[in-house]
């Protein structure tokens, strides 16, 4: 799809999150169906330590740029979520121990 001049400045405006993708087929699927339309995608916590650098590498082939967000000390909730994606477990297993009470 060839674009023209205006519709590539909207391209390198818009950013699209790649939140709960839960396999490399799935991330593959919306990349290419979007990458025409989208500049930047946002690859989170959630995603890379579910998916690792392939998530990365087939976002670039796609022709697209990538926004590696990988800190880890602003939400609880974000890297609970992280966790249970290395594990594999989903949220409703894993640990039932006692909740401290700070995050929800």
């Amino acid at each position: 799809m060839e674009l023209n001049q205006k519709q590539q400045q909207a391209r390198s405006k818009l950013c699209l999150a790649l939140d709960n993708i839960k396999t490399i087929n799935e991330l593959e699927e919306t990349v290419n169906e979007l990458s025409p339309a989208v500049g930047l995608f946002k690859i989170g916590k959630e995603t890379f330590t579910r998916l690792g650098s392939e998530a990365v590498k087939l976002v670039q082939r796609c022709d697209a740029n990538v926004f590696l967000d990988l800190k880890y000390h602003d939400i609880p909730n974000t890297v609970k979520g992280a966790s249970y994606g290395r594990s594999g477990d989903d949220e409703s297993g894993g640990c039932r121990g006692k909740r401290s009470g700070r995050a929800k």
